[in-house]
This record gives C-alpha cells, structure tokens and sequence, in this order.
C-alpha cells in the first residue's frame, strides 16, 4: 500500500489535519487507503467502546502520482462514523481499479486523472462528494466512468471523456 490510514484492533482516537503532497508510487497494490472498517480477522477487546470507531477528517492528499497500481484508491468509513472532510486533488494513477468511496461525507476530488480498467470511480452511501474536472478515459462504453449508489448531494462538473449510457461527452457539466 502506498498511503495508508486505517484503524486497527484498539478503538476510539482520530487521525485530523493531515496533508499527503508530492508522492510518486510506483507498483504497490493501493495508492491511497482510508479505511475504518473492522476486518472479520480482527478482535476487539469486548466492553463498552467496542464499537467506537476513530475519527479520521480534515485529510489532503495534492500533487499524487502512481503507475502500475492495482487500486487507485480506497476511502471507506462506517455507517455511524463516515469518513469526512477529505480533499485530493492533482492526482494522476494508473491502475487496474479505480477509486471507491463508501460512507464518506464532505469529499472533494478535484483534477483526478485515472486511467484504469474496470469503473474508475464508484461512490457509495455518502453524502456530499464533489467531483471537479475528472478524466477517465474508458475502453468501451459499457463500462461506466461513475458509478453511483444512494449519495445524497452528489455534484460532478467539468469532466471530461465521461460515458452517459452509450454515448461519449467531451464534457458534463
């Protein structure tokens, strides 16, 4: 893994006011993990804050390169904890897999230039994500550039080489 905030057996904490720049990867197996699930494997110490997750916000990661990624990147709260106030812009990957967003809040992708070989970026069950001048080119057309399942305020504008059904637009706005 190149960038990696997760949470581990021990609960509670946060990770706030962070900032990731001028990083170039190069063959590792995700370029960016933001992740406060709890893995089946791990165990939690049984008692009250057991189901306390650490609060992960306030994160930037700018001016980001990686090629020969298996996954471009992993941003991935919980229900009751999402992921929040995170900003990447200026990046550019090279991956099998693309970006996946699941129970985030307050998410900002900006200047994203992700070249990739399934979905590049699918978005789940989050709230407010922002996505600016995305560019993803796609094999074929029956392969989405955005996938979308229940985000609630969801903007993407400024995009290019986005597949709408089985057309191809230059530009969404």
């Amino acid at each position: 893994t190149g960038i990696q905030i997760a949470r581990y057996p021990w609960i509670g904490g946060y990770v706030r006011n962070c900032s990731f720049t001028n990083i170039v990867m190069r063959r590792v197996e995700t370029g960016i993990v933001i992740d406060t699930e709890v893995a089946p494997w791990q165990k939690l110490d049984e008692g009250p804050g057991r189901d306390t997750t650490p609060e992960l916000h306030n994160i930037r990661f700018a001016q980001i390169t990686g090629t020969k990624l298996h996954v471009a990147g992993q941003l991935v709260g919980t229900e009751k904890n999402p992921v929040h106030d995170i900003d990447l812009s200026q990046i550019r990957m090279e991956s099998d897999l693309g970006f996946v967003l699941r129970h985030v809040r307050d998410v900002r992708l900006e200047a994203i230039h992700l070249t990739c070989q399934n979905v590049p970026l699918v978005m789940k069950d989050s709230t407010n994500v922002e996505v600016i001048g995305f560019n993803a080119p796609v094999s074929t057309p029956a392969i989405p550039v955005i996938e979308v399942e229940r985000v609630r305020q969801g903007w993407v504008h400024g995009c290019t080489n986005v597949v709408l059904g089985d057309r191809k637009s230059t530009r969404l706005n």
